[in-house]
């Protein structure tokens, strides 16, 4: 029994010490909101829209994940807070499945603002990852705004890690943009669906679980001996 501790212990500690670089987090929430707005034509609330790949509806659920690299450097900006190159990837899922969409970020931007270091503002984390369609007519947004009022989440420019699921307010906005062309020259539209975080959580690793079962293999083996 004490060399299956051991080598537990050992497994954990191992794992403890482990420094992940590229962290993923996943939100969870609904669509609360779906805005059409096109060329010189008041915004318009709507209850669904169809796009060329799905239906979504308000009231769907909704998970998105973005997965951003913690080593990278902060730019400092003017107006207190700190900006980070874009996200490495990011996925939203609408209404279990009916809408799929994300990918590696082609473009985009992470900011963070500290509240210790620029007070009132409260600590704040914003992930925008953009994606290029059908030869740059149509450009996809996914964007993530976490919020926190006490000021309590963020210590410095960093990117969080695991205390980044300390936030308890956000939203999210799926957008989806372009422009046609006509007799009449370019036509703008975008569409805008939204809601409310209602849960955020970390993605662990693939490495996390390779040895997490790894360390059981070892105490299973372990105990069979003993």
């Amino acid at each position: 029994m004490k060399s299956v501790l051991c080598a537990a212990a050992s497994v954990l500690a191992f794992t403890g010490t482990a420094q992940a670089v590229e962290r993923t987090f996943q939100f969870t929430s609904t669509v609360k909101q779906i805005v059409s707005k096109a060329d010189v034509v008041p915004d318009v609330e709507l209850s669904s829209i169809t796009l060329p790949f799905g239906t979504a509806t308000i009231g769907d659920a909704v998970t998105a994940t973005v997965t951003y690299d913690t080593s990278e450097e902060a730019h400092l900006a003017d107006w207190g807070g700190a900006n980070f190159r874009r996200p490495l990837s990011s996925f939203i899922n609408l209404g279990n499945g009916a809408i799929v969409r994300g990918g590696e970020a082609e473009g985009g931007v992470i900011w963070t603002h500290d509240n210790d270091l620029y007070p009132s503002m409260g600590d704040g984390f914003s992930s925008y990852a953009y994606f290029f369609r059908n030869n740059f007519s149509v450009r996809e947004m996914i964007a993530v705004r976490l919020e926190d009022a006490s000021g309590t989440v963020l210590n410095g420019y960093q990117l969080p890690g695991s205390e980044l699921t300390n936030f308890r307010a956000g939203s999210f906005t799926y957008s989806y943009e372009g422009y046609t062309l006509d007799a009449d020259g370019y036509h703008n539209f975008r569409w805008d669906i939204s809601g409310d975080i209602t849960a955020i959580a970390a993605v662990p690793e693939p490495g996390t679980y390779a040895m997490l079962l790894a360390g059981l293999g070892l105490v299973a083996w372990r105990r069979k001996r003993a």
